[in-house]
């Protein structure tokens, strides 16, 4: 396997264990020079898409002379998750080219230091089978929290949920019954105190399937102890603007078109 550039690396949304999206996704991505992908959760362990997914996902890594880093989701199967053996620098080693973060997991490439806190509260868990289609893994825990603030200032914060108080232009149903909101709010408030306390340059999100870029000023307004965030969303697959390339020594990014099939 060619030696991974960490100077350039990919950055993906949603994949929903799309297996055709994913595979013209990582072409894409070599065709630009990519060997390092990020992956911002519901990338697709397990549940309804199927270890074909996964192989040909990983088959095509191989080939590439990739390697793909995943934040998780909250659509993934857990169980399989913790079944996955963890190596010795705190990487899930899901399969040989396919690693999944733990919470708080950090790192440094090219001078920059990353941090990883996935997980988000499904709005639609009551219309989910526990074990099957949902997991209690997918909430953030304080513990979490605490593991991903412990290391103070990150430049990159990767994450799937968006921390309380950031704007999203969202499309989407709004009807949701007030539970249903108030447990989906919960891992945004898990994910503003850990933001709170990594005031990071730059901060990637999946999970609501739509894109937008933008800076947002945080943090504790009473007192003026606030921060400057470029926050960045990234679409689903099947649509446009859901990969795109961090330079990481300036930390310049920008969106690819749609792959081709």
């Amino acid at each position: 396997m060619l030696k991974p550039r960490f100077d350039k690396v990919g950055v993906a949304g949603d994949w929903h264990g799309n297996k055709e999206w994913a595979v013209a996704a990582l072409n894409e991505f070599a065709r630009n020079g990519i060997s390092v992908v990020l992956h911002l959760g519901d990338f697709g362990i397990g549940f309804k898409y199927g270890d074909d997914y996964i192989a040909a996902v990983n088959a095509t890594l191989v080939k590439n002379g990739q390697v793909l880093y995943v934040t998780l989701g909250n659509h993934e199967d857990y169980v399989r998750v913790n079944a996955a053996p963890v190596r010795e620098d705190g990487w899930i080693e899901y399969a040989s080219n396919v690693l999944l973060a733990q919470r708080g997991q950090r790192w440094t490439w090219e001078g920059r230091s990353f941090v990883s806190l996935g997980g988000a509260n499904s709005i639609d868990r009551n219309g989910r089978i526990e074990g099957i289609s949902w997991w209690a893994e997918e909430q953030i825990s304080m513990g979490d929290v605490y593991h991903t603030i412990e290391g103070g200032y990150a430049d990159v914060f990767l994450a799937h949920d968006v921390p309380a108080g950031v704007p999203i232009p969202l499309n989407h149903r709004s009807n949701w019954a007030p539970e249903a909101l108030k447990y989906s709010n919960q891992s945004k408030d898990m994910v503003r105190a850990a933001a709170d306390g990594v005031r990071p340059a730059i901060y990637f999100h999946g999970h609501y399937h739509i894109y937008y870029d933008k800076t947002v000023t945080l943090g504790d307004f009473a007192t003026n102890d606030v921060y400057k965030t470029r926050y960045i969303g990234l679409d689903q697959d099947t649509h446009d603007n859901n990969i795109g390339i961090l330079r990481v020594a300036d930390l310049n990014f920008e969106v690819l078109p749609f792959p081709n099939f």
